[in-house]
């Protein structure tokens, strides 16, 4: 038996003993499981299979678990991931909640937490109203405990009406558009 396949599988057992909720610490070490597919070592075929018999973590969570690793993560030259301690407060559900927002990318991510007022604070009910509302779908009712969110998106759209005053005589590319929001929206 490979000590690395140990190691990963020792290590996903400790995470999951400590905790009954889904830790952000799992995510990277089930995505460098699936990538340098040490499941093998245990007569695995997949990864779904693997993390399922062993941890009983299911297909659709492997799937966001490595999205969420390598949308936010840092690949280490050992093969490993980090996931920076900044990212880690939001958790799991909240950063895959985040990466469906319009325009997103792995590479803007900072910009959309700034453009839509999102915090580690925000529940995962009040991220998922920000990014149905951003595409276009209706947001559900919120919860005392989500009024915060009511508030900023109220101030995002002032600024969004202040923003199409302002450009509406320009020919301005989205990337300016967005630098300019931010610009705003952080003097808010």
């Amino acid at each position: 038996m490979n000590t690395e396949a140990e190691r990963l599988d020792d290590e996903v057992q400790v995470l999951q003993a400590g905790s009954k909720r889904r830790t952000i610490k799992l995510a990277p070490l089930i995505t460098e499981i699936a990538d340098k597919k040490t499941y093998l070592q245990y007569g695995y075929k997949d990864i779904y299979g693997y993390c399922y018999d062993r941890f009983k973590i299911k297909k659709t969570q492997v799937k966001v678990y490595c999205l969420v690793t390598r949308t936010y993560g840092t690949k280490n030259a050992d093969g490993s991931y980090t996931i920076s301690s900044t990212l880690s407060e939001y958790g799991v559900d909240k950063l895959y909640a985040i990466s469906h927002l319009p325009g997103f990318t792995s590479n803007n991510y900072m910009v959309c937490f700034r453009e839509y007022g999102i915090t580690p604070k925000l529940s995962e009910k009040a991220i998922k109203n920000i990014v149905r509302k951003a595409n276009g779908k209706v947001a559900l009712e919120t919860n005392e405990s989500d009024k915060h969110l009511q508030e900023v998106l109220n101030k995002a759209s002032a600024c969004l009406n202040k923003l199409k005053l302002l450009c509406s005589d320009s020919n301005i590319s989205n990337d300016e558009f967005r630098t300019i929001a931010c610009r705003i929206l952080s003097s808010t």
